[in-house]
């Protein structure tokens, strides 16, 4: 069994947190390991065609 210092999940979260990713909580093993649980990737959105859009604003069906 390892023992856990609040120092090493502060610096597992801040490594985290410099990537960029959104920190939705963290797990604390039995063993000692750090899960960081990220929030989902959000989809990225969706783009629409250009020439459907040059139809659609002069009343033409897509």
């Amino acid at each position: 069994m390892s023992t856990f210092k609040a120092s090493d999940l502060k610096r597992a979260a801040k490594a985290i947190q410099e990537l960029g990713l959104p920190i939705a909580g963290a797990e604390i093993r039995p063993d000692g390991s750090i899960l960081i649980l990220t929030e989902a990737p959000r989809a990225a959105p969706i783009t629409k065609d250009p020439y459907d859009e040059w139809k659609r604003k002069r009343g033409k069906a897509a």
